[in-house]
């Protein structure tokens, strides 16, 4: 099943930010205090800040900074970074019925998708990808192929295989994933 990942986005997010160049763990944004407007839409916070660094956005679950991170990435940059964290595509774990998730191209975005995006709602993704995702930053900025099992044992309990783990790719580098799991 498929699900919207929600606030939990928000560390990939950052993550993307800092690797991109965009922005660092202390760089200051207004946080509008708590109401932000996208469009036609506004964008709301329960905490009703006036100012929070980057790392304050994920630890207050700020959509209002999150929406700002976005916009510095930007819509193409951040489409490209969601695809490379996994989104849109099977894990290939092998599980029988996995889902893909859906991530619309971003020639498909308008502003209010990127704002909405960059707080993890208008695009879905199954827990196993949230999973892998967030490996990422777990791993350095690698993104990991996810497995079910470390080894088999033969009934003596004697390991006759092993699974070793594995990198798929490098989503973002190492200083941006530790930056993005800090406080």
């Amino acid at each position: 099943d498929v699900l919207e990942p929600g606030s939990v986005i928000k560390p990939l997010l950052v993550a993307a930010a800092v690797d991109a160049g965009v922005v660092r763990g202390t760089t200051v944004f207004n946080g509008h205090k708590g109401r932000l407007k996208v469009g036609r839409k506004w964008i709301t916070d329960v905490h009703r800040e006036e100012r929070m660094t980057t790392l304050e956005i994920i630890q207050k679950s700020s959509n209002v900074g999150a929406v700002q991170v976005g916009q510095r990435l930007g819509k193409e940059s951040w489409y490209r970074y969601l695809r490379s964290f996994g989104f849109g595509e099977p894990t290939g774990i092998g599980l029988a019925g996995e889902q893909r998730g859906v991530l619309r191209p971003a020639k498909r975005w308008g502003q209010i998708h990127l704002a909405t995006h960059s707080y993890g709602y208008g695009l879905s993704a199954t827990a196993l990808q949230m999973v892998r995702s967030m490996g990422v930053l777990a791993n350095g900025g690698n993104l990991m192929r996810l497995r079910l099992v470390k080894g088999v044992l033969d009934a003596k309990g004697q390991r006759v295989e092993t699974f070793p783990p594995r990198v798929i790719r490098r989503v973002v580098s190492e200083k941006a994933a530790a930056v993005a799991t800090e406080g």
